[in-house]
């Protein structure tokens, strides 16, 4: 059974299960379950896992807590984040003493949820309670904080508690989710400090996570950072594609981004994958140079042979909504319905699971939000026909609120176009929060 279950074959595991639970002289005991959940549990079943956990806890057995971290990683895997903690809380009150992994397991779920006081809370239990938090407990909780810009800096004290106080050296994982805290926050001065630590060891996520760094950066902000971190800075080994200055005007991020990905390539530092030359694509979107963004879009994804993932769509419908270009943004729907159409025939053969969905970006909310973009970027270019077409199309069973679509109300304002407005109010749900109209959006 855990032969089958170590190669992802569910069916096998169940059918070595029921030789046992056949045999008269066998009979299936904590381990079995045990390795009958974890076929389940990575193969995307956990209802089923439930079934037969549910039925350990029913029985005199009582479940490991190797068998309840299972249960713990397959719900957070799963994105069942509330039924994490149930499994988790029954262990901790009836069962066992959470032991490092699973109270790691739900730092993890707090670092999904973006729950980073709740996630801090934990650790203090788990310290409290004489556990050893190991070098991934560090790294999960560093992601929690990365993922909140207001605890930029929590990360880094983190950092510097897992080196002086536990003795860990932080790893490429450690790295690369502090340059993913740098993008949140837009500090190119310390991503630009950790890349220069990184050094030779730069994976495609580390570009792919500084590149998006260059584009959440604000040329046009002060620079607070100190004059002492600054000198550090300058202290670093320097690399030929990093300056040692941060880029004034927005042309400069990008071109400094450009020879950055000019060395990937020609250098061959990494591979050049979907994500990264998505993030590189970003930083051009967001830094608003229009110049190459159809040439990454079209040529070089062509030319890498990469498929475009729901974020590629997105940058390029933000750059639509930015240039009013309505053309350009069918063109960019009309490729993001074939990856949904792919995506779903993989769905129904069995090849893709719900998890799959949810982390490529294409989950039922995600394409709520994608069509909004959409509908507001058509509004945006003038063609209020085609966006009320688009709207009741994708929202005929749950209506959006009429503060999703300002750019679309304010544009019927704008035009004078009365008619159009009435059918955007009749689309959508009724919202007594919206203001009255700005008379600067008339002509």
């Amino acid at each position: 059974m855990d032969a089958y279950a170590n190669t992802n074959d569910v069916e096998k595991t169940i059918e070595v299960y029921q030789r046992i639970k056949e045999d008269k002289d066998l009979q299936p005991d904590v381990y079995t379950y045990s390795t009958l959940i974890k076929a389940f549990i990575q193969s995307n079943h956990l209802d089923d896992a439930f079934i037969i956990f549910d039925r350990m806890k029913q029985s005199s057995m009582i479940p490991t807590q190797p068998i309840f971290s299972n249960m713990i990683s397959g719900c957070i895997q799963a994105n069942e984040i509330d039924r994490a903690w149930e499994v988790f809380d029954s262990m901790r009150l009836s069962y066992h003493q959470p032991d490092e992994v699973s109270f790691t397991l739900m730092l993890q779920a707090c670092a999904k949820r973006g729950e980073v006081e709740r996630a801090l809370n934990v650790f203090e239990d788990m310290t409290g309670s004489n556990l050893y938090p190991t070098d991934v407990t560090f790294n999960v909780l560093i992601n929690a904080c990365a993922k909140r810009p207001d605890y930029f800096q929590a990360a880094f004290d983190l950092l510097e508690q897992m080196q002086t106080v536990y003795g860990f050296r932080p790893d490429l994982i450690t790295y690369n989710t502090l340059l993913t805290a740098c993008a949140r926050k837009g500090n190119l001065r310390r991503a630009q400090a950790i890349f220069n630590t990184i050094g030779g060891d730069a994976d495609h996520h580390t570009f792919a996570n500084l590149f998006s760094c260059y584009a959440s950066y604000n040329p046009v902000s002060t620079d607070t950072t100190s004059t002492q971190q600054n000198n550090q800075n300058q202290a670093l080994v320097e690399h030929a594609i990093i300056s040692d200055q941060l880029p004034q005007r927005r042309s400069g991020v990008v071109s400094e981004a450009s020879r950055i990905f000019n060395a990937i390539v020609s250098e061959q530092r990494c591979d050049i994958t979907t994500s990264l030359l998505t993030a590189y694509l970003s930083v051009h979107v967001m830094q608003k140079q229009a110049r190459d963004v159809m040439d990454i879009y079209i040529d070089m994804f062509d030319k890498c042979q990469l498929e475009r993932i729901p974020r590629t769509f997105s940058l390029m419908l933000q750059y639509c909504y930015g240039q009013r270009d309505a053309d350009l943004a069918w063109r960019v729907w009309g490729d993001y319905q074939e990856f949904l159409e792919r995506r779903q025939l993989q769905q129904q053969d069995g090849s893709i699971s719900s998890v799959t969905r949810i982390n490529e970006g294409w989950a039922p909310d995600q394409q709520r939000r994608m069509a909004l973009l959409m509908v507001n970027t058509l509004a945006r270019g003038n063609d209020l026909k085609n966006a009320l077409g688009l709207l009741a199309a994708e929202f005929s069973k749950d209506k959006p609120q009429m503060s999703e679509l300002k750019t679309f109300r304010n544009k019927c304002i704008q035009l004078e176009d009365e008619e159009a407005l009435q059918s955007l109010k009749r689309l959508v749900k009724r919202d007594n929060k919206i203001k009255p109209a700005d008379w600067r959006f008339r002509k």
